[in-house]
């Protein structure tokens, strides 16, 4: 035999074993490291309700093993849909350990987890898997967007100003600005958001030295691009396109003018930070382009264009 098929045989051996033991590992992991999050818990503590269901290969019936580092238990699925299904715990005189949105794991098969238990137990490697695994979940848990409401308040200031028929322009425009969205999630990076939009702004002109009071009401729509981080789940970036349209009210003095009022567009830069899975503290700058037509009560129209800068904070549930 010479030293090229000696290299051969070897190389042979090689692999052969190599994949004995990489299917050996992976049999031997598979059997207890499916993490799941309880979605769900009867009023009464003795079902629960996980996002594993016919597609998982769930069936009516089926007994599982769940844990968490505190305690395990046995429980049977009672109702199941295409993604979804209902577990009641086996023992009767026992309620439901878990919280929603907490964290545990399944085995389906729960007759080959008590032979399994005496060597996961002191297994370096498989510990660190599980808490590998465990953070993984934990991320797509803060990075899931669900429906949801938004609340805002912010603070503005005038960048530019002019208005037709008026030979003043020159003054200083500050204003608040309240916001309620519904946000819709089309998938991970973009949403569809519509809200009501309500401005008080105050126009101070120098000469003559005139203040004027304008209230917008506006309905809105936008869109959001939003991109997580490598250092922080909590925290994500997002930009928005936005639109608007609704009533104007201007005040000076004793008169009153009122028309329409355009918000085109609307561009935000903000920073969102996850507080829980399902509420977040959002902090944005905003840049608006904003046209009203406004009518006297004499009939005498004018327009004004103007853009605005912001600064707003929100909490969205």
């Amino acid at each position: 035999m010479n030293s090229v098929q000696r290299f051969l045989q070897t190389l042979l051996v090689t692999i052969t074993f190599l994949s004995l033991a990489t299917a050996s590992f992976a049999e031997k992991y598979d059997l207890n490291t499916n993490l799941i999050v309880i979605q769900n818990i009867a009023n009464d503590g003795m079902s629960f309700v996980i996002r594993k269901g016919r597609v998982d290969n769930i069936v009516k019936g089926q007994v599982s093993l769940f844990s968490s580092k505190k305690i395990s238990f046995t429980a049977r699925a009672i109702s199941i849909t295409k993604e979804y299904s209902q577990w009641i715990v086996t023992d009767n005189n026992m309620r439901v350990p878990f919280e929603k949105g907490q964290i545990v794991t399944v085995n389906y098969s729960p007759e080959r987890v008590w032979l399994e238990i005496p060597k996961i137990l002191g297994d370096a490697k498989y510990k660190q898997m599980l808490a590998e695994e465990e953070m993984s979940l934990r991320e797509k848990q803060f990075q899931r967007y669900d429906n949801r409401f938004e609340f805002f308040y912010g603070k503005n200031q005038g960048l530019s100003e002019s208005t037709s028929s008026s030979i003043n322009n020159d003054g200083t425009r500050t204003g608040d600005t309240f916001q309620f969205n519904y946000a819709i999630p089309i998938n991970q990076t973009f949403q569809t958001i519509i809200g009501f939009r309500y401005d008080l702004d105050l126009l101070t002109l120098l000469n003559p030295n005139v203040e004027q009071e304008t209230k917008r009401m506006m309905g809105t729509a936008a869109l959001k691009i939003s991109f997580n981080n490598s250092w922080s789940y909590r925290f994500s970036y997002f930009i928005s396109l936005g639109a608007g349209f609704g009533r104007s009210e201007t005040s000076i003095q004793d008169t009153v003018r009122v028309g329409s009022a355009m918000l085109l567009p609307s561009v935000s830069l903000g920073l969102e930070y996850k507080v829980s899975t399902s509420q977040s503290l959002i902090f944005k700058a905003n840049f608006d382009a904003i046209q009203t037509d406004e009518e006297f009560a004499d009939g005498f129209q004018q327009s004004t264009d103007q853009t605005m800068f912001g600064l707003s904070v929100g909490y969205a549930f």
